[in-house]
């Protein structure tokens, strides 16, 4: 049964044009990975004796899944080259199959690889591994592709348009000599594209459709400056499904024509994007500064917020500050409580053995960019015997905001 699905699948894509050359496109994806992987500093968070290793929230202990060595964790790296290198190769030789299977292949490595630190996460893996599932695993995928991207972009530009940062231009972190209204103008283009003209790319192909494509590739390009490279490569190599379908079309005409199932199946994942953009409004008032919830959701350069902590050690005679041993994250989530609450996690289990140790004390004060003062959303003063958690998709009532 499950293979006779996978061989639908596998036949759709090989009587597409626009799929089989979108297949390179999401290759490419892999190779850009791997090369903002091994020329970044994150990569040393791999290591298993990293000095700050950062768990998911929802992996109580990663230890397991981290490397023993730097080796180990190069080798296993240009390995994932190396398959994304042989199915760019079956692609382009027809082996549509085998290729089809080796992107099942590299999907899993890719997501397995990203499950070994927190601070690997972002939109730029959020939406290709949404887009993934639907190439390898649905029907009627140039369709179905096309709206999700579209959608990606009315939740971002909706996420921006409740945010006052966003609104005013405080969100952007570097406006060089940019005057204050032209800021503002330009952050305003951005939701009206992203919100109001974006649904022109799942029309017909017209001069109105080629050029809100435009319009995206000249966002991109010019967001390079603020974001670096690879989240707008990542996007073109996403995008290109709008003027391959223009050009060719071939995928949505040679679709079986059995459409209510998949009708009912693209307007399932559709509510369940929208319906996890929104669920972190329920848990929190703000939750680009909780990042309650937010795994689920897309996590948009949306918000500035500044922050400042202090950990102490208390001993029975004592108390000592201690740095928390934090490497540079995302500008999106530097300043999660969780970060800091994992932490001092660490520092209770490193410390506990020590003679005369009691607890640890963590305060954490954040602000918007917006924000006239600092506010203390964490005040933790028996973080060790407390037995505090972190939920990942609930409400945590020790994050006050």
């Amino acid at each position: 049964m499950i293979l006779n699905y996978l061989n639908r699948q596998i036949e759709e894509i090989q009587q597409s044009r626009v799929l089989r050359t979108y297949g390179f496109f999401l290759v490419v994806v892999h190779f850009l990975t791997f090369y903002f992987w091994n020329h970044s500093a994150v990569f040393d968070f791999y290591l298993n004796n990293a000095p700050s290793p950062l768990c998911w929230s929802f992996m109580e202990d990663c230890s397991f899944w981290r490397f023993p060595n730097r080796t180990a964790a190069m080798v296993s790296l240009w390995a994932y080259l190396g398959l994304a290198l042989g199915v760019f190769t079956l692609m382009w030789k027809g082996r549509v199959r085998l290729a089809y299977f080796g992107l099942i292949a590299l999907f899993i490595v890719k997501y397995g690889l990203l499950l070994i630190d927190y601070r690997l996460m972002g939109n730029y893996h959020y939406m290709p591994f949404i887009i993934g599932i639907v190439y390898l695993f649905f029907p009627r995928k140039e369709i179905f592709i096309k709206v999700l991207i579209v959608t990606f972009y009315c939740a971002a530009g909706l996420l921006k348009l409740r945010n006052m940062e966003w609104m005013t231009g405080g969100a952007i972190y570097d406006v060089g000599s940019w005057p204050s209204w032209l800021v503002v103008i330009a952050c305003s283009a951005v939701i009206y594209l992203e919100v109001g003209l974006s649904w022109f790319l799942l029309g017909r192909r017209s001069w109105m459709a080629w050029t809100v494509f435009g319009f995206f590739i000249l966002f991109h390009a010019s967001s390079w400056y603020w974001v670096g490279y690879y989240y707008p490569t990542t996007m073109s190599c996403l995008l290109p499904i709008f003027p391959l379908s223009w050009i060719w079309g071939e995928a949505s005409d040679k679709a079986p024509t059995e459409s209510k199932q998949t009708h009912w199946a693209l307007v399932t994942v559709v509510l369940l994007f929208w319906a996890a953009q929104f669920y972190p409004l329920l848990l929190s008032k703000d939750a680009a500064v909780t990042g309650e919830g937010r795994v689920l959701s897309l996590n948009m350069y949306d918000a500035r917020v500044e922050c400042d902590h202090i950990m102490i050690a208390e001993y029975k005679d004592r108390y000592e500050e201690f740095a928390s041993g934090l490497q540079p994250a995302a500008m999106r989530i530097r300043c999660e409580p969780y970060l800091y609450f994992s932490r001092a996690k660490a520092a209770c289990e490193s410390l506990k053995d020590q003679p005369d140790f009691k607890n640890v004390r963590l305060s954490l004060m954040v602000r918007r960019q917006t924000d006239a003062e600092f506010k203390e959303i964490v005040n933790i003063k028996d973080f060790c015997t407390g037995n505090y958690k972190f939920n990942s998709f609930g409400r945590n009532e020790w994050i006050q905001w």
